[in-house]
């Protein structure tokens, strides 16, 4: 039978009249099942608030004759209730449950919550940052091991985006178990779903309880009874929020696989309680459509063919996402810092006395970004005031200016600068003659202000100032505390936390030294600056006539966070006189990231005074970039490849598989082949013979000839191998290369999408020839592409909008901002064999061209943008996706198990099917039944009408809310009075009170027969007690109520489940639980009731309304 979506009491009824003529049907014949198909269609209007009360009407076919089950036609099936016209974008958000943990399929409860969803006939978009499972819509929200502040954070990252219409919050169950502030959990909850209302008002929450856990069950139960009050908190302020109780019993540690994560089973479980949420929901009214003010359709979710917007890179919550992290020296400054230096003269002079001393550090930003700073000229003048010239840029320095804030805090032997905070300003350090570090901030401003934050770091037993060295060793952009010891070995202790002070000091290695001694001598030489520009400090030993010796620091290959440092020998080679040493310096003068050498040159020096000059050569050390990729393992992402400056080839296997875009590791395979001797311009990866691999092509820049190594890769063990060379090619393209990275004139790209590299032959100008690369040989194609007047060095081919063809890119080399011509396929138009579309910008640059490449790590075969540092290697990719979603076949009824206060969807079958009988609920049993016991009228009508209509509408309705009661009632507080409800239950005012199955109008109350209270339980309130609240009614918020009469003694509760009904001889009778979700008030009840002021409180019960009137 159909479950009405709401409260109702009416009902209508269908007459289904089918008059067969038998006689054309001869005995032993087989009968035609009838044919309710355009039934369906023509009752395909959402189901309304009322019941549909049919009367198969007829002879042998009405009956069913013939069908295996008796049952005819499935009229119940085929009259399913319609869902909303409008999608539920379902944002499930939480931490290691919601994400799925322990389920075999990681799809968690989602697909079947989803596919019950859509059972119902509802449309369905998953949404999150993130993708689990193997079902189609696969988007959450959930991040394991996460707190209930920890997933406020991402709640806040994602909420703008999706702008969901339904939310899913199961949260809190990581406070519970690492006894995290449990008593404030139920605030912080609080603080989630206040930002979730405000920046989606429109939106409804379905809170869950906790699921039942081995490991601290007590603090679960604490958890969980916040969570409830916090919920009836929301619904009282008007919020759309309802509460699915996952603690309730239902759901045991039986169905737990490790104490804390549901099997899979459990997971089908907690399912059916989200679907019973969203039921409630709709019973409710308060479903709406989602917003449309977002970057993706709900509709469009499932495929990976769909338009790119520009900079919707920035609009995936994934955002800038590290995919690189520069772990291999071999892919850092191209496995070795080569360093250069250009001369640039003089860049200052002047006159300093014998006390001055000179800093480079940038104390104002003049826009410089990260990793382009530029350091300021910073001097003192005698003890007591320090100056700086402001870093113009080549070079070039602004006039003097005082620092007014840092007037004789510290003697200059102990002065040093540094970015402790990571805000990109140099910080003031005073390191005092025992090694004590203090800061103090800069706050920024021209002149920048200092603020003191005292000691920073106390100097470890046994060292001094003279030992102290700051560096930011791990490359985090807070400096560290390090001293040399010695023998020249270095310690240091990193400066961890997120403030301007040092939440603490880890040491890096259990007391081992990070950096070890070179037997370089005077430790005054010992230097620590990023000379390569990745944020790390390098090693550097000045000796006595300036020369300098470079170990670069990078990351390390073992655990731990020590450093590999990798010499790079002799650096800095200019010939200076003995005693130079105290007059070199470091900064970062020109704004390449890299620090660049200085020389404080005194040219006389009379009366203490010295005129100098101060003559600079620029960082310009650099490698090449060998950054490549392609899918060489066939799993659908592209992976990571290194070509080094020796043509050595190094594969960094992508661990994911589509989906999934988690890029924490890669699998280093080492150097799997050498082509030593061959440029590496000269070396290009794709599929030239369409198995999935991505082989290496060989050009010849002069003849166009190409050799190929095919690449073969072994899943289960995990290796690479390769064919020996073959020629395809005899010649081809002449274009050969340029003197740019890119400057490409043989290039590789499907452009037909058969899954087979052609065969492309650029033009200095971008104007594309080739040939296309078929199974039976090269098929010249003439002009493929016309130019667009923009040099070929900026070109590149991607596939943008995932119709497996390769388009045709232009890279901004400054800004790479990147235009896209979408590949429309093979076509003779104005000229060119292929048409191309000018779609406009689609990528929104984060760096210059060169450092900017197109691979496809989302694993949609879209072309993401991925910024790889040239010098550390680091990388960061923005994805370009399409909404994932789609159903995963066809839409059949998932099965879910029944949760406990369904049963009243049964009831309202029941007891609209069968009357009197079951009483609308089964927990009709008292509702229907005791009415039908009681007979006639009553019984049929009050028990099967009231109890099934209402008993099982509300215990479907309201008794579902998870709490295990089957139906329920209304209370009505009424005050025999003319004064308005918000001065009672003043004396001498009389209580009393009213019970009713269903809502009523003023008039209903006014006739119903009150229950006079006949002993005084509320210290001279007329019988009715109330805890924390002033009045028994829905203007405030009463957590127990308690009533007695000649029939019993009563007491009801509004936060837990064991309200008991007691009789006069102590006997309980049954349960209530107060719920104030409903608002009703009469200010004046007509004849012939003289009663006002009336306030409602519904009761969700074992019993209804007939069996407390009825009860003596």
């Amino acid at each position: 039978m159909l479950v009405p979506r709401a409260s109702s009491r009416w009902t209508a009824m269908l007459l289904f009249v089918f008059l067969w003529s038998i006689a054309a049907y001869p005995q032993g014949s087989s009968l035609p099942t009838p044919d309710l198909q355009d039934l369906e269609s023509t009752l395909s209007i959402r189901a309304g608030t009322f019941y549909l009360r049919i009367l198969p009407l007829g002879a042998s076919i009405t009956w069913g004759q013939e069908s295996t089950d008796g049952n005819g036609a499935d009229l119940e099936s085929t009259l399913s209730i319609r869902a909303g016209t409008f999608y539920l974008r379902i944002l499930p958000l939480g931490a290691s449950i919601t994400w799925g943990q322990e389920s075999t399929d990681g799809n968690g409860y989602r697909k079947g919550l989803r596919d019950q969803l859509r059972f119902d006939g509802w449309n369905v978009n998953m949404v999150g940052s993130r993708v689990n499972g193997n079902m189609n819509d696969a988007d959450v929200e959930g991040w394991p091991s996460y707190r209930v502040e920890q997933v406020d954070t991402r709640a806040r990252a994602v909420m703008p985006t999706y702008k969901p219409n339904v939310v899913l919050i199961n949260a809190g169950t990581n406070d519970a178990t690492q006894g995290y502030l449990v008593g404030s959990t139920g605030d912080r909850m609080r603080t989630m779903l206040n930002y979730i209302f405000d920046t989606v008002p429109n939106t409804c929450v379905v809170l869950s309880t906790l699921l039942p856990n081995t490991i601290n069950q007590g603090n679960v139960d604490s958890i969980n009874g916040q969570y409830r009050a916090l919920a009836q908190e929301f619904i009282d302020n008007g919020k759309h929020l309802v509460l699915v109780e996952l603690g309730d019993g239902w759901i045991t540690t039986g169905d737990l696989a490790d104490g804390t994560h549901p099997n899979d089973f459990g997971y089908k479980k907690m399912a059916a309680k989200w679907h019973q949420g969203i039921q409630q929901l709709d019973d409710k009214g308060w479903l709406s459509s989602p917003r449309t003010d977002v970057d993706f359709s709900d509709a469009a979710g499932g495929g990976t063919t769909c338009d790119k917007s520009f900079g919707s890179g920035n609009a995936d919550p994934r955002g800038k996402t590290q995919v690189l992290k520069a772990l291999s020296p071999r892919i850092i400054d191209d496995g070795h810092y080569n360093h250069t230096q250009l001369t640039k003269g003089k860049i200052h002079e002047g006159t300093y006395s014998g006390t001055d001393t000179v800093w480079f550090a940038q104390l104002v930003t003049n826009g410089a970004d990260r990793g382009g700073e530029l350091d300021d000229w910073v001097f003192s003048w005698g003890e007591d005031e320090i100056y700086y010239r402001e870093n113009l840029g080549n070079g070039v320095f602004g006039d003097k200016t005082l620092i007014p804030s840092l007037g004789g805090t510290c003697k200059q032997k102990g002065i040093r600068w540094g970015d402790v905070n990571n805000d990109g300003l140099d910080d003031f350090i005073c390191i005092g003659p025992e090694g004590n570090m203090y800061v103090s901030i800069n706050d920024g401003g021209k002149p920048p202000t200092f603020r003191d934050v005292g000691l920073y770091k106390t100097a470890p037993s046994g060292y001094s100032q003279t030992n102290v060295r700051l560096g930011d060793i791990d490359g985090d952009g807070r400096l560290d505390y390090c001293v040399v010891a010695g023998n020249g070995d270095i310690y240091c202790w990193r400066n961890g936390g997120v403030g301007d002070t040092a939440d603490y000091w880890q040491d890096f290695d259990g007391g081992k030294p990070v950096f070890t001694g070179k037997n370089m001598g005077n430790i005054d030489g010992v230097h620590l600056v990023d000379i390569n520009g990745d944020f790390r400090s390098d090693w550097l030993w000045v000796d006595d006539d300036a020369k300098v010796t470079t170990y670069i620091n990078q990351r390390g290959q073992t655990t731990g966070l020590i450093p590999f440092w990798d010499s790079v020998g002799m650096t800095h080679r200019v010939p200076f006189p003995a005693g130079t040493r105290p007059q070199i310096r470091f900064g970062r003068v020109y704004g390449t990231g890299r620090a660049d050498f200085v020389n404080i040159k005194c040219l006389t020096f009379e009366d203490g005074t010295c005129d100098y000059e101060v003559d600079a050569w620029q960082n310009v050390g650099s490698g090449g970039d060998g950054v490549r990729w392609c899918d060489m393992s066939g799993t659908g992402n592209d992976d990571y490849i290194f070509v080094d400056h020796k043509s050595k080839i190094t594969i960094f296997r992508n661990v994911n598989t589509p989906p999934n875009t988690d890029y924490a590791s890669w699998v280093d395979k080492g150097v799997v082949l050498d082509l030593a001797g061959i440029d590496r311009k000269a070396i290009h990866f794709g599929d030239w013979n369409g198995d999935s691999f991505c082989d290496i092509i060989v050009t010849d820049k002069a003849t166009g000839a190409l050799d190929l190594y095919y690449t073969y890769w072994d899943k289960a063990s995990d290796q690479f191998s390769f064919s020996a060379k073959t020629r395809v090619v005899g010649s081809g393209c002449t274009q050969g290369w340029g003197v740019g990275l890119y400057d490409l004139g043989i290039q590789f790209a499907d452009i037909d999408g058969d899954k087979r590299v052609d065969y492309l032959c650029l033009e200095p100008n971008g104007r594309v020839t080739g040939w296309l690369n078929k199974p039976e040989g090269l098929e010249w194609q003439n002009q493929i592409k016309y130019s667009v007047g923009k040099d070929r060095a900026n070109h590149r081919f991607a596939d943008v909008n995932g119709d497996g063809r390769k388009d045709f890119l232009w890279v901004d080399k400054f800004t790479g901002d990147t235009q896209a011509f979408y590949n429309q396929g093979p076509r003779q138009i104005s000229g060119s064999s292929f048409e191309w579309t000018d779609k406009g910008k689609k990528y929104l640059g984060s760096s210059s061209g060169p450092n900017l490449h197109f691979p496809n790590l989302g694993g949609q075969g879209r072309a993401d943008m991925t910024e790889v540092n040239p010098k550390t290697g680091l990388g960061w990719t923005w994805f370009n996706s399409c909404p994932s979603g789609g159903d995963d076949g066809e839409i059949v009824d998932p099965g879910l198990p029944v949760p406990p206060g369904n049963s009243g969807d049964d009831g309202g079958d029941d007891g609209g099917d069968d009357g009197g009988d079951d009483g609308g609920d089964d927990g009709g049993d008292d509702g229907g039944d005791d009415g039908g016991d009681d007979g006639g009228d009553d019984g049929g009508d009050d028990g099967g009408d009231d109890g099934g209509d209402d008993g099982g509408d509300d215990g479907g309705d309201d008794g579902g809310g998870g709490d295990g009661y089957t139906t329920g009632f209304w209370i009505y507080s009424t005050t025999y009075t003319d004064l308005p409800s918000s001065d009672f239950p003043s004396a001498p005012i009389s209580n009393q009170f009213l019970f009713l199955n269903s809502p009523p109008s003023c008039s209903d109350v006014g006739k119903a027969i009150p229950q006079p209270s006949s002993e005084d339980l509320s210290e001279g309130r007329e019988g009715v007690r109330c805890n924390d609240c002033g009045i028994p009614g829905l203007e405030s918020s009463p957590t127990l109520i308690e009533w007695s009469n000649e029939m019993g003694h009563f007491t009801w509760y509004n936060d837990r489940n064991n309200g008991d009904f007691v009789d006069v001889d102590g006997n309980v009778k049954g349960n209530c639980v107060v719920d104030l979700s409903d608002d009703f008030s009469c200010t004046f009840i007509p004849n012939p009731s003289p009663w006002t002021g009336v306030s409602q409180l519904r009761c969700r019960s074992n019993m209804n309304a007939n069996v407390v009137n009825h009860w003596s």
